[in-house]
C-alpha cells in the first residue's frame, strides 16, 4: 500500500507487522447492576432480575445454575440462593467465566502511522471491537497490547495523546484491508465528524458529491459478486433497518424500506463470464452495517460465498420461527451458537481497498488542497494483487462446488434440527412458565400453611389428651386379646401332638403292610389265596388313608382359619401400634409381651415346618406301598398256570382275573387318585 499525507511531521516507520498470539481463555467478563426499588413489585429476587432483564442471555433455567455456580454476588457476597430477596440499592455483578474464543488471526500489517493515525491491514476473521463471543481476539486488544511511539513530551499534541489507538470506524468480521484507527483525542474526534458528514449527506441523497471538493473522507471497497452486472456502474439508494433474527439480540440489518438511508457507488472492474461473477468497486457514501453486503444482494448480485445474505438483501432463512437457536444453555448457563448463519459469519469476499481522506490536523493552510491520499498499494502492485486475486480464484471454485453440495446437505439437516429444537424451546419455556408459577404458588402456600401450623398445634394438643385416655382402655383390650390368642396357642398345639400321634400310627401300619408283603411274597405257592386278602387289606388301607386325609384337611382348614384370625390380629395390632406411637414409653411392658407371642408365633411355624416334613415322609411311604401293589399286580398278570386244585372257585376267580387282568388296574389307579387328592397341600 502507498500511504500518502501532508503535513509538517513526516510519517513514522510503516508497512511492518506486530501482534501478540491469543491466550488460550480469555479473562471473562463483569456485568454490573444496581437494584432499584421500583422494580420490587416484579422482580423482588434475584432470579426474577436476571431472567426479567437478562432474556437474551440465558434462560431460566441458565441463570439458575449461574447463580447456584457461585458466578452472581451481591454487596460483595457470592450468593447461590435463586431465590434471595434484593433490597433497594444492592450491587449486583454478573461474573461471566473464562471461555475459549473461536480462531481469529493475530497479526495486523501497518501501512500508514505519524503521531495522529495509524492505517491497518486487517485480515478477514479477526473483529474490530469485542463484541458476542469475541471479547479478546479482536483489534482493539492488539492495538492496546502493542507498545506505540508516542509524541515528544514538548509537543501540544501530548496532551490529547490516547494510550493507545482506537479504530475510528468498523470493518465487518469477514472483511478484510483498511482499517483507520485514531491516535489522539483531537483525531479521533475530527475523523468520526468526517463519517458522521458521510452518513448525512446520504440522508440527503447527495450522489452528486464529487471526491476532493465536498466530501472529506472516502471509503473504496473491492468485492466479488455472483451474476454478471449489465451496466458498468450503479448507485444503490436502498434504505437499511433492523428485524428480528434468532440468535441477534438487537436485530438483523437487512434491506427495509422503513430503516434509515444508505448509498452505495458500484463500478464494475472485471467480469469472469466463465465462472459467473463479477469484480466490482464499490464506493460507500454512508457506513450502515454491511452496507455493501445488503446493497449488492438486494441488486441481485450478492457476495460470493455470503452465508447470510441472498437476492434482495434479506437473510437466506425466511422461516424466522423455525430457524430459533437451540435452547440447551452452555456450561456458564448461556445460549449455545445459534444454528443458523450469523452476521459475524466468514466466506465472502470483500476487501477495503484504499481510503481518500483529509487529514485530521494538518489540514489548516486554505492554499493547499486539504484531501489527503491513502491507497492501497501503487498501480503495479494493485495488478500484481488483481491477477493474484484470479489466480486465488480459480483454486476456490472447485472447493466451492464441493462445498455447495455439501452445503445444501447441511442446510438440510440444519432445518430438521432447528424443527426439533422449535419443539423443545416451546416444551422448556412451558416448563419454566410453569415451574415459576408453581414456586409462587408454593410461597404462597407456605405462608398460609404457618398461619396454620399455631391452630394445629392447639388441635393436636387436644388430641393427644384424648389419645392417652384411649391409649389406656386400648391397652386393656390388647391384654385381653393377648390372653385369648395364648389360649389358642394351647388349643392348636394339642391338635398337633394328636395329629403326630396319628402320623406315628400311620407310620407303624405301614411298617406292618410291608412286613405282610414280604411273606406274601416268600410264599408265591399260595399266591391265589392271598391275593384276595391283599385286595381287601389294601382297600382297608386306602379308607383308612382316605379318613386321615379327611382328617388333616380338616387341620389344615382349622390351620388357615387361625392364621387368618392372626392376620386380623396383626392389622389389629399395626393399628394399636400407630396410635400409641407417641408414647412408646409408657407402653415398653406391652411391647415386650406382643415380641413374645411373635417369639411363640415362630415356634408354632417351626412345629408346622416339622410336620410338613413328616407328611413327607408319610407320603414316600404311601408311593412305597403303592409301588408295592403295583408290583405284586403285575407279578399276578405274569403267572396265569398257579391254581389251587382243592378249591375250584378260587380257580375260577384267578381265571377270570387272568382273562381281565386289567380289571383291579383302574380300580387301583383311581384309589390312587383318590389318595393323591385327598393328601393335604401344606
Amino acid at each position: 500500500m502507498a500511504a500518502a499525507a501532508a503535513g509538517e511531521t513526516p510519517p513514522l516507520q510503516a508497512n511492518y507487522v506486530f501482534g501478540r498470539a491469543w491466550p488460550d481463555l480469555n479473562e471473562g467478563l463483569s456485568y454490573t447492576d444496581t437494584f432499584r426499588g421500583a422494580d420490587a413489585e416484579t422482580t423482588a429476587s434475584l432470579i426474577n432480575f436476571y431472567s426479567e432483564n437478562y432474556k437474551s442471555s440465558a434462560p431460566l433455567p441458565g441463570w439458575i445454575h449461574r447463580i447456584r455456580n457461585g458466578q452472581i454476588t451481591v454487596d460483595g457476597q457470592v450468593v447461590t440462593d435463586p431465590d434471595m430477596i434484593l433490597r433497594e440499592g444492592s450491587k449486583l455483578v454478573y461474573h461471566r467465566l473464562a471461555w475459549k474464543e473461536p480462531f481469529a488471526p493475530h497479526l495486523l500489517q501497518v501501512l500508514y502511522e505519524d503521531d495522529d493515525m495509524v492505517a491497518l491491514n486487517k485480515p478477514s476473521g479477526l473483529q474490530v471491537l469485542p463484541k458476542g463471543i469475541f471479547q479478546q481476539r479482536t483489534v482493539l486488544a492488539q492495538l492496546q497490547w502493542k507498545e506505540w511511539k508516542m509524541p515528544p513530551s514538548s509537543c501540544s499534541k501530548r496532551k490529547n495523546v490516547q494510550l493507545h489507538p482506537v479504530p475510528v470506524h468498523r470493518l465487518g468480521r469477514g472483511t478484510s484491508g483498511l482499517l483507520l484507527c485514531a491516535k489522539t483525542k483531537l483525531a479521533k474526534v475530527q475523523l468520526a465528524s468526517y463519517f458522521a458528514e458521510g452518513a448525512a449527506n446520504a440522508e440527503k441523497k447527495r450522489d452528486g458529491t464529487e471526491v476532493g471538493k465536498e466530501r472529506k473522507i472516502s471509503k473504496f471497497y473491492r468485492a466479488l459478486v455472483t451474476g454478471i452486472l449489465e451496466h458498468d456502474g450503479d448507485v444503490v439508494t436502498q434504505p437499511i433497518g433492523l428485524v428480528h433474527y434468532p440468535g441477534v439480540a438487537e436485530g438483523l440489518y437487512v434491506a427495509c424500506s422503513s430503516g434509515k438511508p444508505a448509498m452505495s457507488k458500484v463500478c464494475v472492474l472485471e467480469r469472469l463470464a466463465h465462472q459467473n461473477q463479477t469484480l466490482v468497486q464499490v464506493e460507500i457514501h454512508s457506513g450502515r452495517p454491511h452496507q455493501i453486503r445488503i446493497h449488492l444482494a438486494y441488486i441481485g448480485h450478492p457476495l460470493v460465498d455470503d452465508p447470510l445474505y441472498c437476492i434482495g438483501g434479506q437473510p437466506k432463512f425466511h422461516d424466522l420461527e423455525s430457524t430459533s437457536t437451540d435452547i440447551s444453555f452452555a456450561y456458564d448457563g448461556g445460549y449455545e451458537r445459534p444454528l443458523q448463519p450469523v452476521p459475524g459469519d466468514c466466506g465472502y469476499h470483500l476487501h477495503a481497498h484504499w481510503l481518500v481522506l483529509s487529514h485530521p490536523t494538518t489540514n489548516k493552510d486554505s492554499g493547499e488542497p486539504k484531501r489527503k491520499v491513502v491507497k492501497r498499494n501503487s498501480k503495479l502492485e494493485k495488478d500484481r494483487e488483481l491477477l493474484q486475486l484470479a489466480q486465488r480464484y480459480h483454486g476456490v471454485v472447485a472447493e466451492r462446488d464441493a462445498a455447495i453440495a455439501v452445503k445444501e446437505k447441511l442446510e438440510s439437516l440444519c432445518r430438521e434440527f432447528q424443527r426439533q429444537n422449535k419443539m423443545l424451546k416451546e416444551e422448556c419455556q412451558r416448563v419454566s412458565t410453569e415451574g415459576q408459577n408453581f414456586r409462587m404458588e408454593m410461597s404462597d402456600k407456605f405462608e398460609n400453611a404457618m398461619k396454620a401450623v399455631s391452630v394445629k398445634l392447639e388441635e393436636q394438643k387436644n388430641e393427644c389428651i384424648a389419645q392417652f385416655e384411649e391409649n389406656n382402655s386400648l391397652r386393656n383390650k390388647l391384654k385381653d386379646l393377648a390372653d385369648q390368642y395364648n389360649i389358642i396357642q394351647q388349643k392348636y398345639a394339642h391338635q398337633l401332638k394328636e395329629k403326630t400321634l396319628e402320623l406315628e400310627l400311620a407310620d407303624l401300619k405301614i411298617q406292618q403292610h410291608q412286613a405282610k408283603a414280604a411273606q406274601e411274597h416268600a410264599q408265591m405257592v399260595l399266591y391265589a389265596e392271598q391275593v384276595s386278602q391283599l385286595v381287601t387289606t389294601e382297600k382297608n388301607l386306602r379308607v383308612q388313608l382316605a379318613a386321615d386325609g379327611e382328617k388333616f384337611q380338616q387341620f389344615q382348614d382349622a390351620l388357615s382359619k387361625s392364621n387368618e384370625v392372626f392376620e386380623t390380629y396383626k392389622k389389629e395390632m399395626e393399628q394399636m401400634v400407630k396410635a400409641i406411637k407417641d408414647f412408646r414409653k409408657q407402653n415398653e411392658a406391652l411391647k415386650n409381651k406382643c415380641e413374645n407371642s411373635d417369639i411363640a408365633l415362630v415356634k408354632l411355624i417351626e412345629e408346622r415346618e416339622v410336620m410338613k416334613k413328616q407328611l413327607d415322609k408319610y407320603k414316600n411311604q404311601k408311593d412305597k406301598l403303592e409301588s408295592l401293589c403295583r408290583s405284586l399286580q403285575a407279578e399276578r398278570k405274569q403267572s396265569p398256570s398257579v391254581s389251587i386244585p382243592n378249591d375250584a372257585s378260587n380257580q375260577e376267580d384267578v381265571t377270570s382275573q387272568k382273562q381281565s387282568p386289567s380289571s383291579s388296574i383302574p380300580d387301583d389307579a383311581s384309589n390312587q387318585e383318590d389318595v393323591t387328592s385327598q393328601q393335604p397341600e401344606v
